[in-house]
């Protein structure tokens, strides 16, 4: 039987890499699936730290903050405070999980977010910057000490373009699906 924790951060490397690609296709649905990459990510390193499938729903359900500040305790490092705001904002995707009823704008953007003009009065709108996700994703799979050669491995070229485009990590994603790809 595969452990708990380990079904979660391969869960979250599905999601992670389908929201690339998702968010390299410019759909919004993108935010919905980082966000699921996050928090499977963040709950495996819970796992991965003692805590139950029935905690992890129980305790923080989908809330991206409060599963940030359960790892931030568990995982203590003061160099995560810098993903505070990255967290903050994906955890806003979570009221897009079903089709809302107002309209929605998502800005997908490599950097920081720029606004070129204000959304209606009746938008809601969210904030993609997928540069700060790639680092986030990064370091937590860096904090939670899983092997991301085998997180990542069978990643076919399309979404290997996917994983690396506009993604400042790519050196490391490359070298670790290269040392995957000579394992198999």
């Amino acid at each position: 039987m595969i452990a708990f924790d380990w079904r979660l951060a391969q869960a979250g490397s599905d999601y992670y890499l389908t929201a690339r690609f998702a968010m390299k296709a410019q759909r919004f649905i993108s935010g919905n699936l980082f966000h699921l990459a996050v928090e499977m990510f963040l709950k495996s390193g819970l796992a991965k730290k003692g805590y139950t499938e029935n905690e992890l729903k129980r305790r923080w359900g989908h809330s991206l903050d409060k599963l940030w500040q359960a790892f931030k305790t568990d995982y203590p490092d003061p160099a995560l405070v810098r993903h505070d705001g990255t967290v903050s904002s994906l955890d806003k995707f979570e009221d897009i999980r079903y089709p809302p009823d107002h309209s929605v704008a998502v800005t997908l953007q490599r950097d920081e977010p720029t606004y070129p003009s204000e959304p209606p009065p009746s938008t809601k709108p969210y904030t993609l910057v997928i540069s700060d996700i790639d680092a986030l994703v990064a370091d937590i799979l860096a904090m939670t000490g899983w092997n991301t050669g085998l997180l990542f491995q069978g990643v076919n070229l399309a979404m290997l373009d996917a994983l690396t485009f506009l993604n400042e990590q790519k050196g490391y994603l490359r070298k670790v699906v290269a040392a995957k790809a000579t394992a198999t």
